[in-house]
């Protein structure tokens, strides 16, 4: 749900601002990712639904990326 707001936020924001919000949106995500990864290792996750959040948090990332990249052109 933070971040999900910290995107709201980051849309309204433009230039620099913008930018700084998207690298600690990006930041929290890979603490999600790492948290999901864990849970896999503590076997509170089976394999399947890791994978498919894994899959999920990657194609997030991605565009993440993208939108992070455009911003600073």
């Amino acid at each position: 749900m933070q971040m999900l707001e910290m995107l709201f936020e980051a849309n309204a924001k433009s230039g620099n601002q913008r930018v700084e919000m998207l690298n600690k949106i990006d930041l929290k995500l890979k603490v999600l990712q790492t948290v999901i990864r864990l849970c896999w290792e503590a076997k509170a996750l089976d394999e399947n639904k890791y994978i498919k959040l894994q899959e999920l948090l990657q194609e997030i990332g991605k565009m993440l990326g993208g939108w992070i990249k455009a911003t600073k052109m």
